[in-house]
């Protein structure tokens, strides 16, 4: 993180180094125009590099004109097109969730969840392949991403729904895969399973982890019937009585939140707790030194 004093409109020194920067769009993608750059914001004083206003007032806070951060994360989403429509949602089923993952031993969930062409979902179940497509992240789609861009270790992972059945399975089926986890609305009975066993023989579990659901989902019969609240509360409720000692745990319930419209909220908390630590790191660097230069 550097803080820089110019001579001059700090606007063209920010237009100075971005012009040595050419960002690279993914081929056969339809990405947003912002893909990459700079983020930030323009003081009000700013505007004294293009104005002829007053300078009379005293600088009592120390804020820059500019404020701008260059950032390097890499966001992954894999997914089917949306023109794939119903089949595309379909196939998510196979990549999100590992084989005999869904019902275990519920008989009322699974009766419910069942009934009328539920039961087709039943029998697909014994073919999904979640375990598969966690290694396919891990050991095939992360290696390349390493060759092609800068990483530096620190991964996360968040899903909802379905992609968070898959989070917390990958917390227990490929632990440390990744360092950070937002569980959303969704557990398996698997997973809980899991859970069971890792702490038989694990004494810590080194992760960030942030379990979020609405709390209106569990007035829908079917999301009832999938335990999306129950199970994740119940997943969170147990790994806080393990008092791993290197586990920062967070578990969020939304008030009036159903399934869909509890994502925006939940994704914007989850992450603020996941890179909490990263935020404490940075706060430092931040602090203007006496020289006005902060490396």
């Amino acid at each position: 993180v550097h803080r820089t004093t110019v001579s001059g409109d700090p606007l063209e020194f920010l237009r100075a180094k971005l012009a040595r920067l050419h960002p690279v769009p993914a081929e056969g993608e339809a990405l947003p125009r912002f893909l990459g750059g700079a983020v930030g914001r323009v003081s009000y004083d700013w505007v004294r590099f293009v104005e002829d206003v007053p300078d009379t007032n005293p600088d009592e806070v120390g804020m820059p004109d500019l404020w701008f951060v260059l950032p390097e994360t890499i966001v992954v989403s894999v997914g089917h097109a949306s023109e794939q429509g119903m089949a595309g949602f379909a196939k998510r089923e196979f990549d999100l969730h590992p084989a005999g993952s869904i019902f275990g031993d519920d008989e009322l969930a699974k009766r419910v969840l069942t009934e009328g062409a539920g039961g087709a979902f039943e029998e697909m179940s014994a073919g999904f392949k979640g375990d598969r497509f966690l290694d396919f992240l891990i050991d095939q789609l992360r290696p390349e991403l390493t060759e092609r861009y800068r990483m530096n270790g620190d991964h996360a992972l968040m899903g909802h729904s379905s992609g968070g059945y898959f989070t917390g399975y990958a917390l227990f089926a490929r632990p440390g895969g990744f360092g950070r986890y937002l569980i959303g609305s969704g557990t398996h009975p698997q997973t809980l399973d899991m859970e069971a066993a890792y702490a038989e023989s694990h004494d810590d579990l080194p992760a960030r982890v942030f379990v979020g659901c609405g709390a209106d989902e569990a007035n829908n019969l079917e999301m009832a019937a999938s335990r999306l609240v129950s199970r994740s509360v119940f997943l969170a409720e147990n790994l806080r009585m393990r008092r791993y000692p290197s586990l920062a745990l967070k578990t969020q319930l939304y008030a009036d939140r159903d399934h869909i419209t509890v994502i925006p909220p939940m994704f914007a908390d989850g992450l603020q707790f996941l890179y909490a630590d990263a935020a404490e790191e940075l706060a430092p660097l931040l602090a203007k030194d006496e020289a006005g230069t902060q490396t």
